[in-house]
């Protein structure tokens, strides 16, 4: 019940302080103006409910409502970098927040925290060395800081992994857009938050029951 309460405080601030409405802005933006300002409460107060349903349904399921949390805070970081290239902080500290409060309860607080530091740290290396070589950002903050809260849930060596494969499937999504769409179509940049958001979420869900020494 605790981790219930916990999870939905964590959902209610998320739609509370977080820019949920852009991602459902940019959702509904295809269907015209009207019909979007028509439809946006309602399609927020259903993305809500339905994610908090998710929340109170899953121990029935057999599943952590926790990782459900985290799970629709990814869902959110998704949908923000696909339509805006923006992962919004405070999505990042709640994530970071579930990873912390899930360490202390299992008792591997610091092993982890200094995973996620090195994690940061060598991101930031290389977000400043290619900047130095290139001119251009290899990597936005908000990737940094959402890699960071990653390895407080899956470690560093995981991580670094969910990195690795994002960037193949940015890579390969932005080639085939690059063959089908025409120029015009065509967005700026890869979202490279959303594909780690959906790496992530996998790893994630796997990893809760399929833990990494089952292999070993």
């Amino acid at each position: 019940m605790m981790w219930l309460a916990l999870s939905l405080v964590v959902l209610s601030l998320a739609f509370a302080m977080g820019p949920v409405r852009f991602p459902v802005r940019a959702a509904l933006h295809p269907l015209g103006p009207d019909v979007a300002k028509r439809f946006e409460w309602p399609v927020l107060a259903g993305l809500f409910a339905g994610l908090a349903a998710a929340v109170v349904l899953s121990p029935s399921a057999g599943i952590s409502p926790l990782l459900t949390a985290s799970l629709a805070l990814l869902l959110l970081m998704a949908a923000s970098d696909a339509a805006w290239r923006w992962l919004p902080p405070v999505w990042t500290a709640l994530l970071a927040l579930i990873g912390f409060i899930t360490l202390i309860y299992n008792g591997t607080l610091i092993p982890f925290i200094l995973q996620a530091g090195a994690v940061i740290a060598g991101l930031m290396a290389v977000r400043h060395a290619f900047f130095w070589w290139r001119g251009v950002e290899a990597l936005g903050m908000g990737d940094v800081w959402l890699a960071g809260a990653l390895a407080l849930h899956l470690g560093a060596p995981v991580t670094l992994q969910v990195l690795g494969l994002a960037a193949c499937l940015g890579l390969l999504i932005y080639v085939l857009s690059s063959l089908i769409l025409p120029p015009a179509r065509r967005r700026m940049g890869v979202a490279f938050g959303t594909h780690i958001c959906f790496i992530s979420a996998i790893a994630l869900s796997w990893l809760t029951y399929f833990p990494l020494s089952t292999y070993s």
